[in-house]
């Protein structure tokens, strides 16, 4: 239970967003299990709302799927991994490189990257390829 609002916490700080809160009980008698599972449903479903509104990175959509993991939503979570998955999706296309490189500049990068370092003999450490003059 406790791990589930620590990671919606986490997540809220991403919006950033103020969640419901209780204060933590100093005894275990004193712990209200269907009070704290009540809140953090409530809490997820405010992020899970808020989430939709804006451009969020995966990190924010995994928070939210550990925490349906804890509370054992497991009805909920195939849509939390489609927006984890889009997430994902959306930064990998804002920071790919063309399909379809030029290949005389990457020659060219490579050259430069390789110059004067690496004899035809010896090859570039990180790529295992000999330098080409």
């Amino acid at each position: 239970m406790w791990v589930a609002d620590v990671v919606l916490r986490r997540a809220a700080q991403i919006l950033p967003l103020q969640l419901s809160s209780a204060a933590l009980p100093t005894d275990l008698d004193e712990i209200n299990v269907p009070a704290a599972r009540a809140m953090n449903l409530a809490n997820l479903d405010l992020l899970e709302s808020a989430g939709r509104a804006g451009d969020l990175r995966g990190g924010f959509w995994r928070d939210l799927m550990r925490a349906c993991d804890m509370l054992g939503l497991d009805d909920r979570m195939p849509v939390l991994v489609a927006e984890y998955r889009a997430a994902l999706q959306r930064v990998g296309a804002s920071t790919s490189p063309s399909p379809d490189p030029d290949m005389a500049s990457v020659a060219a990068r490579d050259q430069r990257l390789h110059a004067g370092r690496y004899t035809a003999h010896s090859g570039c450490p990180a790529c295992r390829t000999p330098y080409r003059a």
